[in-house]
């Protein structure tokens, strides 16, 4: 029986999970889905950029959220900052509507992320986090600390209420997390809701 996108988002939303480059849910990638096209079509809206005492390629991740009700694929989008950190996903990562999609720096920072990516790092004292989609940059966060908020060991969380690729660009809409909290690889407790809804 051909996977629909029903079946996908529900076994999806349930946590299935194995071990490939698509770590969460492979089988949402035998949808055919096109890149997102327009800014907004996916929105920022967690990062974790200091995971001391964890080195940045071990524990660092980000989240982008899916506020249309459209399927997309992030296969040959790039994951970059202003500077010469960049990255394309070479995978067909099919992301559903409503969604919640972690990119780490690691196979197991702590939880089983979407997809993870390598030549891409997060700056603790300020960054830019840009996904450019065919040459279109669907959304892009420049934060600094003062109108941002600063953590380690918690991510940088988008408020509930502002889940839009305008909002984000604000930093007194977000907030460090507070709760939930998973434990890392190596046994410390780091703050987050990777992978759903946020939390601070």
């Amino acid at each position: 029986m051909a996977l629909t996108l029903s079946l996908a988002v529900a076994l999806l939303m349930a946590g299935c999970g194995d071990d490939s480059n698509r770590t969460n849910f492979p089988e949402l990638d035998e949808l055919s889905a096109s890149q997102p096209a327009s800014a907004g079509q996916l929105v920022i809206s967690e990062i974790y950029y200091d995971p001391n005492p964890l080195v940045d390629t071990e524990g660092e991740w980000f989240e982008v959220y899916i506020p249309t009700s459209a399927l997309y694929s992030l296969e040959g989008c790039i994951i970059r900052d202003a500077g010469t950190d960049t990255h394309t996903v070479f995978t067909n990562v099919v992301v559903p509507p409503g969604a919640y999609i972690t990119l780490a720096a690691a196979q197991n920072p702590g939880f089983t992320p979407d997809y993870v990516h390598s030549s891409f790092t997060l700056g603790n004292g300020g960054d830019v986090v840009i996904v450019d989609c065919g040459g279109t940059v669907i959304d892009q966060v420049a934060y600094t600390f003062g109108p941002f908020p600063g953590a380690t060991q918690a991510s940088m969380t988008l408020m509930p209420g502002f889940l839009d690729a305008t909002a984000n660009d604000t930093g007194a809409n977000w907030g460090p997390a507070a709760s939930p909290s998973y434990i890392d690889q190596f046994g410390n407790t780091a703050f987050g809701t990777p992978g759903a809804a946020n939390v601070c």
